[in-house]
């Protein structure tokens, strides 16, 4: 049995976009374009991390304790 990859990445993508733009605006109704994407992307790479097993965690990234 083989994971179909691409829906679960699309999952991460989406789940991280929505979860991004809900913290960029959750202290802020105008947040400047820099800290809206730097929330979108920060859920992003949370969501992959957490649905798939990278093998070279030196560059990985764990948002939980900084996107609150």
């Amino acid at each position: 049995m083989k994971p179909k990859s691409i829906m679960v990445l699309e999952m991460c993508i989406e789940n991280g976009i929505s979860l991004g733009l809900s913290r960029a605006f959750k202290h802020d109704d105008k947040p400047d374009m820099n800290t809206i994407k730097s929330y979108v992307e920060k859920h992003i790479l949370n969501e992959i991390y957490e649905w798939f097993d990278v093998e070279n965690n030196e560059n990985s990234y764990s948002c939980k304790s900084t996107c609150d």
